[in-house]
């Protein structure tokens, strides 16, 4: 079996953060040290939208105090486009270079491409506004420093910055890792192998249930189930995490030899833990049965819709065989017995799907039974 290298999360968690914290799993196994107070982005944006609230009525100044507001703002603004291409080469080519001449190579064209970039997008909003208040005066009348639309212009990029940063959020990956840090359970956190191998299986079946949702259909029921699974997937990650500390914890208490006196009085705190544990590999291996059972299930439905496509040529391929100078008759029997193939799989599979949608309507009572 596969090591498993995904998380698992609480499944009162937004979609939208799910999928946030799943685009980072460097970050979820290793989030900040500390906690902000509010996730980065969002102490971004307020500082972002204070300093703007606050430098408003420079834009109000004459000529000299509102330029330079306004023109450092319009240089940021121009060189944000800058900030994916630095993103790419940070993640995908530095962190992977192996050498020192290639980390130096890297950072090379990391700042030689960032800065071009950023003449490049400077120099066309610069050549923008140049064109906007040389070439139409009325247009400058408006907007330039003195007027109460220089503070229109001065919210603007200060309104698409702040709409930016709230919905790219691109700086908060290890924040909100840090920030959602009880809600989700990575490999990395688990200690034993055993655990190491439930929540691997755990995650398997829920895999499983996931992608014979999408081929099977809803008249299965894994619609119903898969909350359920998903639910189950995450209390029992928490309990292998659980079990883990506390089999840490024992495990500690007897390094480097202890009495017998000590080993006596742990001795029924380890039996409480064995029998934890096995209790544990009990449900986990129950959820594993069902995930073999639907993966079964998927693999006859593939088998029967590549036996259907041989069947549906069948025809095409008897009438080349009968325009045959001299045809053979076992040919013909056997793209017959195709046929009969086809309808055989179709047979298994109907089985196939009856049992899933029986052990999927088991499954679902059984865990609402053991909620209530």
């Amino acid at each position: 079996m596969a090591p498993s290298t995904q998380a698992t999360f609480d499944p009162a968690l937004r979609p939208g953060t799910v999928r946030r914290l799943s685009a980072s799993p460097e970050a979820l196994a290793r989030p900040n040290g500390f906690r902000l107070p509010l996730p980065r982005w969002v102490l971004i944006t307020l500082a972002v939208t204070a300093a703007a609230v606050a430098g408003a009525p420079l834009a109000l100044f004459p000529e000299g105090p509102g330029e330079a507001v306004l023109v450092p703002l319009a240089l940021v603004a121009a060189s944000y486009p800058t900030y994916p291409w630095v993103r790419f080469v940070w993640t995908e080519l530095l962190r992977g270079a192996d050498s020192v001449g290639e980390r130096a190579l890297i950072w090379f064209l990391l700042l030689t491409t960032a800065t071009a970039f950023s003449l490049v997008s400077v120099s066309l909003v610069g050549g923008a506004v140049w064109l906007a208040l040389r070439l139409a005066p009325s247009t400058a009348a408006l907007v330039a420093p003195g007027t109460p639309g220089a503070v229109l212009l001065w919210f603007l990029p200060v309104a698409v910055l702040v709409a930016i940063l709230l919905l790219r959020r691109p700086w908060d990956s290890a924040d909100l890792a840090a920030w959602h840090r009880d809600r989700y359970v990575v490999p990395a956190d688990l200690g034993f192998t055993q655990s190491h191998r439930a929540l691997n299986k755990l995650q398997r079946t829920t895999a499983r249930a996931e992608h014979a949702h999408r081929v099977l259909g809803t008249h299965v029921g894994l619609d119903h189930a898969l909350p359920l699974l998903r639910a189950e997937e995450w209390r029992l990650a928490r309990e292998c995490l659980h079990l883990d500390r506390l089999r840490d914890r024992l495990a500690g208490h007897e390094i480097g030899g202890v009495s017998a006196q000590v080993k006596e009085a742990l001795a029924p705190q380890w039996k409480v833990l064995e029998k934890a544990s096995r209790d544990l590999d009990t449900e986990v291996g129950r959820l594993d049965a069902f995930g073999r059972k639907i993966q079964a299930a998927v693999d006859t439905h593939e088998e029967w819709v590549r036996l259907q496509r041989v069947a549906d040529q069948a025809g095409d391929f008897a009438d080349l065989a009968a325009r045959a100078p001299s045809p053979d008759a076992g040919t013909s029997d056997a793209l017959t017995h195709s046929l009969h193939g086809a309808e055989a799989a179709r047979a298994v599979r109907e089985e196939m799907i009856r049992e899933t949608a029986e052990a999927t309507a088991r499954l679902i009572r059984e865990q609402v039974g053991t909620a209530g």
